[in-house]
């Protein structure tokens, strides 16, 4: 955010808040509870944005909730889309053959896409048994998407979203944490 001349860094998690720290760069917001968009316009430092210009660094095509937010503040928004999402190759057969024998114990989903790629990849013979394998899911709105595509093994949400919210997801759904 560029207020009076300087620049100030906000943060949508602590995982990514502690890189840019160890890169040098100080950072002065991230959120109190929710670490997404929605956490960060809920930070009482973004109330009021009028006349500031907001940089927000995404993805190629990424969603529209911060800047919305950002520019019903009064915020000039810009992007710097620094990445754009490509599906892995992949290959249907080894994911027939590990469903096929039982080899998933759990599945992780970081995205919309990744959930909707996934069933994609999948061959119809399998895709019911695919269904039935747990899922975690980074964040409660992916998980509740990932239910709505039809996933009715476990579905559990990370308690937050990061790696280690997964690992402790994931830990809990194995019955291992």
């Amino acid at each position: 955010r560029y207020g009076n001349g300087c620049v100030k860094l906000a943060a949508i998690g602590n995982a990514t808040a502690l890189a840019l720290r160890q890169a040098g760069y100080p950072v002065h917001l991230t959120p109190r509870s929710r670490f997404d968009s929605v956490g960060l316009l809920e930070t009482p430092e973004w109330e009021s944005l009028s006349g500031q210009t907001v940089v927000i660094f995404r993805g190629a095509g990424g969603k529209e909730t911060l800047a919305t937010g950002l520019r019903g503040r009064g915020a000039h928004v810009i992007y710097a889309e620094c990445y754009r999402r490509i599906r892995a190759p992949s290959s249907p057969h080894q994911l027939a053959e590990w469903i096929g024998r039982n080899r998933l114990q759990a599945i992780t989903v970081t995205s919309r896409a990744t959930a909707e790629y996934l069933l994609e990849l999948t061959p119809p013979d399998v895709k019911h048994r695919l269904l039935e394998v747990p899922l975690v899911a980074i964040a409660p709105e992916l998980a509740e998407f990932a239910v709505g595509l039809g996933f009715r093994g476990p579905v559990r949400a990370a308690p937050e979203p990061s790696d280690t919210g997964l690992i402790q997801a994931l830990l809990v759904l194995l019955g291992t944490g």
